[in-house]
């Protein structure tokens, strides 16, 4: 959860939505490599930059992690994110399988009741 003392968590988390994610896909998607090798470093240098984003909010205290979550399940699920996003500008319907199916997998490892959405 993204936490200041200037922006409400709302508004904080509608300005990243609208900034932050669809620039981030317009570099990602645009510059995406043909080789294998080169697939796995760009989807490796965006996890990075987004590990390490969300590292410095913690150490800073804008980001909070709750439920057992910790910055590894991060970075994993950043790999899965941006595998799946390249997966759905190639063949959105297997990504839109994945993006259903998904979070009640992180549900169920997580421990977290689906009586806790708001």
């Amino acid at each position: 959860m993204y936490d200041t003392k200037i922006l409400n968590h709302s508004f904080c988390d509608l300005f990243i939505c609208i900034t932050v994610y669809p620039s981030t896909v317009m570099l990602f998607i645009p510059n995406f490599p043909k080789k294998m090798t080169k697939i796995i470093t760009h989807i490796s240098f965006y996890v990075v930059v987004y590990t390490i984003a969300e590292w410095i909010g913690l150490k800073l205290g804008y980001f909070s992690h709750f439920n057992g979550w910790n910055i590894w399940f991060s970075t994993i699920f950043n790999y899965i994110l941006f595998s799946v996003l390249y997966l759905h500008y190639k063949k959105p319907l297997y990504a839109w399988g994945i993006a259903l199916i998904s979070p009640h997998i992180l549900f169920f490892l997580m421990k977290i009741p689906y009586s806790s959405i708001k």
